[in-house]
This record gives C-alpha cells, structure tokens and sequence, in this order.
C-alpha cells in the first residue's frame, strides 16, 4: 500500500466519522456544499483533526450516492445535517417525500440509501479493525519491555 493510499484511507475513515456523527440521509433534503464543508471543517477542530479540501469532501459525498446540484450555488442532495437546522427545506416534508418514495417502490432511492449505510458499517469496521491493531501493538510493546 503505497503512501498515497494510506492518506486515502485515513481520509476516508475519518469523513466517515464525521458523516455517521453529523449527517442524515434524507430523501428530498439538500444542503449547500459551502454549509458541509464548514460543518466539517468545525467538527475537525474540535477533534484536533486535519482538513479535508472542499474537492475531497465532494467525492466522498458523490461516492456515498449525494449528487451535487448547482442551484444557487452547489447543493448536495437527499442529506441533512443532524441537527436538521442546516439544509435547505422543510424536515417534515424531507420525512414525507421519504415516505411517498417508499410508498412508491422507488427502488433506486431505496437501494442507495441501503448501499451508504453498508458503506458507513464498512467504513466502522475498518476503523475497528485499525483501533485493534493499534492495541495490539500497544499491548506487543508492553510485552516486549
């Protein structure tokens, strides 16, 4: 694994992180990418983190199935802040929109809302495995003092 895969994949784990802690799927919501990237830049440094640039976080939406939209700036779709104070739009007509697509069999939606939850629980998974090994070496070291 070369240097650059390993900083892909740190970033990877820790936009992880930041995305099971601070965002939502949510059908029918959308949050400006310049409101995401502040959200995550925030979140870095309180945990004392590094940055992500706004083209990283960008790919890693896209690649967990948020499309970018240009709409009075460029928004992500079908994602909403936890705190539901960040997108765009109403929380409750999110949650009916959801519903609706549900009630409709819009099996796409569903799909690629299943797919980057199983993303997430790989994504947790590595870091565990990750955690494991750090104890592991933790633990060798003790052993070998």
């Amino acid at each position: 694994m070369t240097l650059f895969d390993r900083a892909t994949v740190a970033d990877e784990l820790q936009f992880s992180e930041f995305y099971r802690e601070n965002l939502r799927p949510m059908i029918g919501q959308r949050i400006k990418a310049s409101e995401l990237r502040n959200a995550y830049l925030d979140w870095a440094a309180k945990k004392g983190r590094g940055s992500l640039s706004a083209v990283a976080i960008a790919h890693l939406m896209e690649k967990r199935g948020h499309t970018r939209r240009r709409s009075n700036g460029v928004r992500f779709l079908d994602i909403e802040l936890n705190s539901g104070g960040g997108g765009d739009g109403n929380p409750l007509m999110a949650e009916a929109a959801s519903m609706v697509l549900n009630a409709m069999g819009r099996q796409s939606d569903r799909e690629r809302l299943l797919r980057m939850r199983l993303q997430d629980m790989a994504a947790q998974i590595d870091s565990l495995v990750d955690q494991l090994q750090r104890l592991q070496r933790v633990v060798a070291s003790e052993l070998d003092a």
